[in-house]
């Protein structure tokens, strides 16, 4: 599996990055941890590491990242001061608590979940989980989906290991989908991924702002605050 998401990532960085769905589950994200207290934040399955810049932390901040690409590691070390570890959610835990554990489109591409989500629970003082909902379509298979969640279902999954739900809302209704995804269904994997250029960037950007629009707490993407009963 790790060989092949870093061969994925060869093509995933730009999108991850510049992708209006990503920037905007970012932006969201930012706004959930806006009244936490917390001083060590890791984001497991980082990637390439965008989330972790954006959330533009100083100094006093210790940032952690795992992923289970060598490669999406390598560029996060040049973008971001972490401290970054190749390593499988599914398998293992870093072996400490963090004041906040993000792990944000991640659970949906591994089989058996729960041993992750225990992992999560092990290493969480406070966690934000995203993740899709809803029925599964093409695009899900092209980029590594093995399920979509139904809102009980994950949450569900959530209490039984022990997290505390704080809150939670669905976005993405009607900009991102039905009306972006329907466009998006109709084109090549590739026509997505790869290098963005002047043009895209901006094509994106402007995606991005149009998902402003979409009705609050309605769509097929969960965002989920909970936080370890065992704090």
């Amino acid at each position: 599996m790790e060989n092949d998401y870093n061969e994925k990532w060869k093509i995933w960085g730009d999108m991850q990055r510049y992708g209006p769905s990503h920037r905007h589950t970012r932006r969201l994200i930012r706004k959930y941890i806006e009244d936490l207290n917390y001083k060590t934040v890791l984001d497991v399955g980082c990637g390439e590491g965008s989330l972790l810049q954006s959330l533009n932390l100083g100094d006093e901040y210790e940032l952690y990242g795992m992923d289970i690409s060598k490669r999406a590691l390598e560029i996060a070390k040049t973008r971001v001061k972490a401290a970054f570890e190749v390593s499988d959610i599914s398998k293992q835990s870093l072996g400490k608590k963090f004041d906040l554990v993000i792990c944000s489109e991640v659970l949906e591409h591994i089989i058996d979940d729960m041993p992750a989500i225990e992992n999560l629970h092990k290493m969480s003082k406070n966690i934000i989980i995203t993740v899709p909902i809803g029925k599964m379509c093409a695009e899900d298979l092209q980029v590594g989906h093995v399920r979509r969640y139904s809102r009980e279902e994950i949450l569900n999954k959530l209490k039984n290991v022990g997290f505390k739900i704080i809150k939670e809302r669905e976005w993405g209704y009607p900009f991102y989908s039905p009306l972006y995804r329907s466009i998006i269904k109709h084109t090549p994997e590739e026509s997505r991924s790869g290098k963005f250029g002047i043009l895209r960037r901006m094509m994106s950007t402007v995606i991005y702002y149009i998902f402003m629009l979409n009705v609050l707490n309605k769509g097929d993407r969960l965002v989920i605050l909970a936080s370890s009963k065992s704090n």
